[in-house]
């Protein structure tokens, strides 16, 4: 693989990484937050029975919210990087760069 193509793609991964956790944060965090709590309440009611009001629970709530919400974001984050490393071979492939390099190889 030529060091310019490389070097395209790893651009395009990072502002496709960037672009992924900017949409996870204006569009994403606030539905995971309700979600990940939600199923967190969902699996301990059914691994436990009802649930009380302790500490112990209510930190188990909060660790699961928090462990949804930071997969969430990077899976936000892994996707963006995945499409922007396309975008970023793509780009370099129909440069005019690349187009003269292919014209003098001939």
């Amino acid at each position: 693989m030529k060091e310019t193509t490389r070097d395209m793609m790893r651009a395009g991964t990072r502002i496709g990484a960037l672009a992924g956790l900017g949409a996870y944060i204006v569009v994403g965090l606030l539905p995971a937050m309700y979600v990940s709590s939600f199923g967190t309440v969902a699996a301990m009611a059914a691994i436990f029975g009802p649930l009380g009001t302790g500490l112990a629970i209510r930190a188990a709530i909060v660790i699961g919210t928090v462990a949804g919400v930071c997969l969430a974001g990077a899976m936000s984050a892994a996707v963006g990087a995945v499409a922007g490393n396309a975008l970023g071979y793509v780009a370099d492939a129909i440069s005019p760069r690349a187009k003269e390099a292919a014209h003098t190889a001939k």
